[in-house]
């Protein structure tokens, strides 16, 4: 029974006096722009807003920086230079410039679209792409300076391969992202950010080797880098390398404890593996470092659950249910082990609650019928074991529940029939027929045999009384009365 996918550790936490990730890449993207160094320092922008989302100070300085390019790239497409060497290819090149002066972009494209039939150009597909870009066109521009790119590699820098690499890779492009970052690399091995944007999009595509080899490069470069070595876990998980991959996460947890996208990722995969004990150790790791955070305790419960220790476990889940009361597994598990401890009652109001969470919530109705069963509660067990069947039929040995049930609940009924006869009988003891249908509820019962004896006796009726004497030993040979009373009834009827 799959539980992970219900509940989640919450991302990127900020602890007081700590810096996380993002906020230092923020800060060094900064730096980086106030020496007018505006390619990196959009590169370390958009590497913190990849770490946090939410992160407005990246966001707004990731805009301001790109509106700088792109009026620097606005006043290079107006520019009067001129590098076609056909008249025809000059004529357009003239024209999209006239254009790009009006900010006519549509009209300007059309005419760079002309240029590219007649004289194809690293610049013609550049200030294209540059077009593009203003007309809010972002995919037909990366195509373009891809384009102008392939004609002329030479006269593209790293951090513009990089630059398209990342646009082609947020647009899917999975082939072109690679081949732009692969230039990169032949140019500066050393590139941290190429081997790992080549090592995520090879990710992106499936390839879990290349993907491997790729963050294998990067970690070399920046072996401090938890992120990277927790991309590298999810490949290696991948590749089912599950010890190289529980090592990996290990590492990005000891590098970034306060990133929780790691631990989430080694707690899905030690509970996979049903590597409880280890699981035990991770969740407490967490719990120490971040004991508000429900879904550790709630880990640690079902680690425990499984190492058979039930007191523990029932603890872990109380705990998990103070931090989050809302998740239905919590409760549902804790009446597991509840139901181990043979603390019926509790059980039972444990997968109430989960019922009410999550009104199909199949086991919790099929252990709740369980523990009614228990405590005799049949007609509660009826209810919720029908329940269940309702909502799965292919439960295990349901059938089984429901049969146990209602025999059961037909011997308690017989039971409270053959006291009230009981009851009865005190109040009219010579009444034959009450004697009669309480046998029939309890065929075994020698006390009732030797009372009805008792009655024909007095009645003096010998036969029957011999008869039921009889019985009665059959059922109770030590009975001393009914040996007793045998015997003055073969005397009375001698005489």
């Amino acid at each position: 029974m799959s539980r992970e996918s219900e509940q989640n550790l919450p991302l990127n936490p900020s602890p007081t006096g700590q810096v996380s990730p993002a906020l230092s890449r923020y800060k060094l993207g900064k730096a980086l722009a106030d020496k007018g160094r505006w390619q990196e320092a959009i590169t370390y922008y958009r590497q913190a807003l990849e770490l946090d989302p939410n992160l407005s100070e990246a966001r707004q300085a990731l805009e301001k920086v790109l509106a700088k390019t792109q009026a620097s790239s606005a006043q290079n497409i107006q520019s009067p230079a001129i590098p076609e060497k056909t008249p025809e290819g000059r004529k357009y090149r003239q024209q999209s410039q006239y254009y790009a002066r009006q900010k006519q972009w549509q009209a300007a494209a059309q005419e760079l679209e002309k240029l590219i039939q007649v004289e194809p150009s690293f610049e013609a597909y550049r200030d294209l792409g540059r077009v593009h870009t203003y007309l809010k066109q972002p995919a037909k521009a990366a195509q373009s300076w891809y384009q102008a790119f392939t004609l002329d590699p030479e006269k593209a820098t790293t951090e513009e391969y990089i630059k398209l690499g990342n646009t082609l890779f947020q647009q899917e492009q999975w082939e072109q992202a690679i081949h732009c970052y692969q230039q990169v690399l032949k140019r500066d091995p050393n590139s941290f950010t190429a081997n790992r944007s080549l090592g995520a999009t090879f990710a992106r595509q499936g390839k879990w080797e290349e993907a491997i080899t790729a963050y294998h490069s990067a970690i070399a470069l920046n072996p401090e880098s938890a992120v990277i070595h927790k991309e590298l876990g999810i490949a290696l998980e991948h590749q089912e390398r599950w010890e190289e991959a529980i090592a990996s996460y290990r590492q990005a947890i000891t590098l970034e404890p306060n990133d929780l996208a790691s631990a989430q990722q080694l707690l899905n995969l030690l509970e996979k593996r049903q590597d409880w004990q280890e699981l035990e150790a991770v969740c407490r790791q967490g719990i120490e470092q971040h004991p508000k955070i429900a879904r550790f305790h709630h880990l640690l419960g079902d680690a425990l659950l499984k190492l058979e220790r039930w007191e523990e476990a029932a603890e872990a889940y109380h705990s998990a249910i103070s931090r989050d009361a809302n998740f239905s597994w919590s409760y549902n598990n804790l009446g597991d082990a509840l139901l181990k401890l043979e603390r019926w009652e509790d059980a039972a109001e444990a997968y109430r609650n989960a019922i009410a969470l999550k009104d199909d919530f199949v086991w919790s109705y099929y252990n709740l019928g369980r523990a009614a069963l228990a405590m005799e509660r049949w007609e509660e067990a009826l209810k919720v074991l029908q329940q269940a069947v309702q909502l799965n039929q292919e439960l295990p040995a349901v059938e089984e529940l429901l049969g146990d049930t209602l025999r059961m609940r037909a011997k308690a009924d017989l039971k409270k029939a053959v006291d009230y006869y009981r009851s009865a009988i005190t109040k009219n003891p010579d009444y034959e027929k009450l004697y009669h249908k309480a046998l029939d509820a309890k065929p075994d019962d020698a006390d009732l045999y030797l009372q009805l004896a008792n009655v024909l006796s007095r009645q003096g009726r010998e036969d029957g009384a011999i008869a039921f004497y009889q019985i009665a030993l059959q059922f109770d040979p030590e009975n001393a009365e009914a040996s007793y009373q045998l015997g003055q009834s073969y005397q009375k009827k001698m005489t």
